[in-house]
């Protein structure tokens, strides 16, 4: 969040974009265009971690938070789901 000064000349707010802001709104950037890639890739993913499962919740939880989820988490949602939704 950017940090702001009042100056007593003017009266007015002066905000300054600090390193640490920018850095932390890229990567913000970043997670949530790889979140969309792979949603777009693999549409059948956001259908298989809306299933009710612990494993499934801890894995969709840490996607978000992290915004990365690798391709053996990718394969046990989908075998978690597969047997959730056979039944």
């Amino acid at each position: 969040m950017p940090k702001s000064n009042i100056t007593p000349e003017v009266g007015m707010v002066a905000t300054s974009c600090h390193w640490s802001d920018r850095k932390a709104k890229l990567a913000q950037e970043r997670k949530e265009q790889f979140r969309a890639n792979l949603m777009e890739d693999k549409p059948e993913l956001a259908k298989a971690l809306q299933v009710d499962h612990h494993i499934i919740r801890d894995i969709k939880s840490r996607f978000e938070t992290w915004g990365t989820i690798t391709e053996r988490q990718i394969e046990l949602v989908f075998k978690i789901a597969s047997s959730r939704w056979m039944v």
